[in-house]
């Protein structure tokens, strides 16, 4: 549906495809979203990995290779709005206006603020709607590598890519910025699974499309599928005609005395399913390289080779590292270091509490028995409800008795316990009430009274 609607889009502007492209970028994610809520992970970490997954997929498809199917391959470098020059040019004057502007004017926010917010039909849903805009990290990670795949795609046929592509950095960083202290809500957790996915998995990616793109570009040029006889025109050609073009326009054709013939030659070697384009493939008798060309066509191709195996070769080696050893060793390894602090004396570290997230609801649900731990381990804090029961299911499922319903607490939902160091119980803590380091000395002594 995307592509259908960037090919209709730029049958009247380039610039009109390229804000319809960063449009669908923006509702990606959640669509994709949708999707991946579907699916079962282990940690959080893994579902925002799935995510980047498929968000990257449709970002690269919409951005960057649609265009290329869409276009004509006599219209990459000719002259007009058309050729794919220009096209590539307002996505990237899209990316620095549209997507900027979306990000800023935070339609969903300021629709929740300010229409549904103050239609509330009691206080939860309202301060639901008054949380901020949620945001995912994956998306901000494909956010960033949709520039870059497209950059490196385009670099041969458009150089300024480069330089374009660092000042949407730049804008991205200040807006991201901006976003994370101003609009949006404070994301989960998640470890580094999305950081070392990424690393390890779209960095080669993108530089084999960088070479293996830029061997295919540079073996196409001039683009214009003609090839020189090596003979004169017939006299009888000699002058000025008159061509009708298939979108009904005209246009004046003048042939001159002593010009050379040139037949129809295919010099597209990705329509050929030629790997690599090097320019020994070129049809006998249908050669259109010049001698500097084929140089550098050589090399980029070879090169081209050279970095798929690389690739290929670190890929299996990963598959190889993180799937198939697991099966027949252990592939545990420590991280960090022993800093010799008890759990108990670093104050920004939380217990694994058992908990969800709920449509709707402003703070998780919790899903287990509280009653023997400090409530300071469960990670974050509700200034209405200091002991956690309105947000707890414990509360929501009761069991019978003969004289009166009690709460569900051990029954149906798992014991979360705390049990602290020694030197800590001699300060007085218990499981419920811990002795934590403060976060922060301010060195003032608190006054007797007020």
């Amino acid at each position: 549906i995307g592509g259908l609607l960037i090919t209709l889009a730029r049958r009247h502007s380039s610039y009109l495809a390229g804000y319809v492209i960063s449009v669908l970028n923006f509702f990606v994610p959640m669509i994709c979203s949708s999707l991946t809520k579907l699916e079962s992970h282990e940690s959080e970490g893994q579902r925002e990995v799935s995510q980047y997954i498929k968000v990257s997929i449709v970002r690269w498809v919409n951005t960057a290779i649609v265009m290329t199917i869409t276009t004509p391959f006599t219209d990459t470098v000719s002259t007009g709005e058309a050729n794919l020059i220009s096209s590539v040019w307002a996505i990237f004057f899209a990316e620095i206006t549209m997507t900027p502007f979306l990000q800023l004017a935070d339609p969903f926010g300021n629709l929740n603020r300010h229409v549904f917010g103050p239609k509330a039909l009691d206080q939860r849903r309202m301060n639901s709607y008054f949380g901020g805009t949620g945001y995912e990290l994956a998306e901000r990670y494909t956010s960033i590598t949709k520039v870059l795949f497209f950059s490196f795609y385009y670099a041969t046929l458009f150089p300024a890519a480069y330089f374009w592509a660092a000042l949407i950095f730049f804008i991205k960083y200040f807006l991201d910025k901006f976003s994370l202290l101003r609009t949006w809500r404070q994301a989960p957790l998640i470890g580094t699974e999305v950081a070392k996915f990424s690393r390890n998995y779209f960095m080669p990616i993108v530089l084999v499309v960088l070479v293996v793109s830029s061997s295919y570009q540079w073996s196409g040029y001039p683009y214009d599928n003609a090839c020189a006889e090596g003979t004169l025109v017939s006299s009888k050609y000699v002058g000025t005609h008159t061509a009708h073009l298939v979108d009904g326009d005209t246009a004046n054709i003048t042939i001159e005395q002593n010009s050379t013939n040139y037949k129809f030659c295919n010099q597209d070697f990705f329509a050929m399913n030629t790997f690599p384009p090097l320019p020994k493939y070129q049809p006998e008798g249908s050669e259109w390289m010049t001698p500097d060309q084929e140089l550098v066509v050589n090399l980029l191709g070879r090169t081209s080779v050279a970095f798929v195996t690389l690739i290929g070769c670190w890929s299996l080696c990963l598959i190889y590292a993180c799937v198939i050893r697991g099966i027949f060793r252990s592939t545990y390894k420590p991280n960090g270091k022993d800093t010799k602090k008890n759990f108990s004396q670093v104050r920004e570290i939380a217990a694994y509490v058992p908990q969800f997230t709920v449509e709707g609801y402003l703070y998780p649900v919790l899903a287990s028995n509280l009653s023997q731990m400090n409530t300071d381990l469960v990670g974050w804090e509700d200034p209405s409800d200091l002991s956690y029961d309105v947000h707890n299911l414990i509360h929501d499922v009761r069991l019978s008795t003969e004289d009166e319903f009690v709460p569900s607490t051990t029954a149906l939902f798992s014991l979360v316990k705390h049990w602290p160091p020694a030197d800590v119980r001699e300060k007085g803590a218990s499981p419920t009430n811990s002795v934590r380091e403060p976060l922060l000395t301010t060195g003032f002594e608190e006054p007797e009274s007020i």
